[in-house]
């Protein structure tokens, strides 16, 4: 079942259904904690579909634990923005300029 609702919530993610994917994902959200890509995809559909502070609030805590995956702190800048949160929005984006900075030559995916 976990299996078979991440690769439902990731194409559903990648057609841009984010309600759908959010729905695939809500009954397993506690277990997304130990895995990095699905829990990006819920915190994003969760903000998408107009669930914006339980998006913030993952995405805040995958940042934490993955400091290094330039998308996250450019999701959280997105969703700042959106919120008004222009400080915070600015802040995020030279974070995600800084992960970028140390890795060069690698290519990042900006949330759909």
């Amino acid at each position: 079942d976990t299996w078979i609702r991440a690769a439902l919530a990731s194409s559903y993610y990648s057609l841009q259904k984010y309600r759908e994917a959010v729905e695939a994902l809500r009954p397993m959200e506690d277990l997304l904690v130990d895995r990095p890509q699905m829990s990006y995809i819920y915190a994003v559909s969760l903000i998408k579909s107009g669930e914006s502070a339980a998006g913030v609030k993952r995405l805040e805590a995958l940042e934490k634990t993955n400091p290094d995956i330039a998308v996250i702190p450019e999701a959280l800048a997105e969703a700042y923005a959106s919120l008004g949160e222009n400080e915070k929005a600015a802040r995020e984006k030279e974070v995600a300029k800084a992960i970028g900075k140390r890795q060069p030559g690698t290519a990042v995916r900006k949330p759909n």
